[in-house]
């Protein structure tokens, strides 16, 4: 249990300090780096209990701490567009896990004008606009452009009847196989 009370001045100092992070943590910061196993862990736990504003910033260094995991889990993915799409297939739609104040939009529109192709059809979905995605994917298809689905929470019925493109069509007039393999679907 944690006890800040007999050195409130100290545990304040820590708590309202800019990193309190990358402080020792009062009256328990022997006992946490004596604990090399588990000790990392108990850091992070003080720090999500009491500031979890920094929380992210402590989880970040505790997986670099970690040997099982490492500082590759936590670096930034330095993938440009052009290795991405080098890497991808018609047939497996390439899928962006976004941040905040992260969009992929421009630089996937500016490898379509790369590529000499039209920009993207792209659907913000929600709002019933999984049959304009529809409508957009099998165009795609037949033509071989891109889409891009946004939002794609939002729409997790249609994103379990896409687990069955391209071997099923969303919509049955397109069956075949050969439709898709100039077409690149992306799905953010």
């Amino acid at each position: 249990m944690l006890r800040a009370g007999a050195n409130e001045s100290i545990w304040r100092k820590w708590y309202e300090d800019n990193e309190p992070e990358q402080l020792a943590i009062p009256d328990y910061e022997t006992r946490i780096s004596e604990n090399v196993e588990i000790g990392p862990f108990l850091r992070l736990l003080v720090v999500r209990m009491l500031r979890m504003d920094r929380c992210i910033l402590q989880a970040r260094d505790f997986i670099k701490a970690t040997p099982q995991m490492g500082s590759r889990f936590v670096e930034p993915v330095t993938d440009t567009m052009e290795m991405t799409y080098d890497e991808s297939c018609a047939e497996v739609p390439t899928i962006f896990l976004l941040s905040a104040g992260v969009d992929p939009t421009e630089s996937i529109e500016l490898l379509a004008r790369k590529k000499k192709l039209p920009p993207p059809a792209v659907i913000s979905l929600g709002e019933g606009q999984e049959p304009v995605a529809i409508k957009a994917l099998n165009g795609a298809a037949q033509e071989g452009l891109w889409v891009m689905l946004q939002n794609c929470e939002l729409a997790l019925e249609l994103m379990a009847d896409m687990e069955q493109a391209p071997t099923q069509r969303l919509v049955p007039s397109i069956s075949q196989l050969e439709l898709w393999e100039d077409g690149v679907f992306m799905i953010t």
